[in-house]
């Protein structure tokens, strides 16, 4: 997914493309909260660049939702436990 749009514009950049990814990243057994996590700083980017007036999908990609327990493909990885 990211390969494929190499040279591409960042105000090409769309929602559809963010759940594009999202999708891949579950295929190659990325777990939820690693994708949400890279969701997150994906949206953050686009955020410092609205902020600046360099490009104008973030409201856009405000819409994706993160993947929700249990409601994806997602791998749910293993709750961390306090040191004994």
């Amino acid at each position: 997914m990211i390969q494929d749009h190499r040279g591409e514009s960042v105000s090409d950049f769309s929602p559809r493309m963010l759940k594009e990814l999202q999708q891949t990243l579950i295929q190659r057994g990325r777990s939820r909260s690693y994708i949400n996590d890279l969701t997150g700083v994906i949206k953050r980017c686009f955020k410092w660049g609205a902020s600046e007036e360099l490009v104008r999908v973030y409201e856009g990609l405000r819409t994706v939702d993160s993947l929700k327990k249990g409601r994806s493909a997602a791998k749910e990885t293993q709750p961390v436990c306090p040191v004994s």
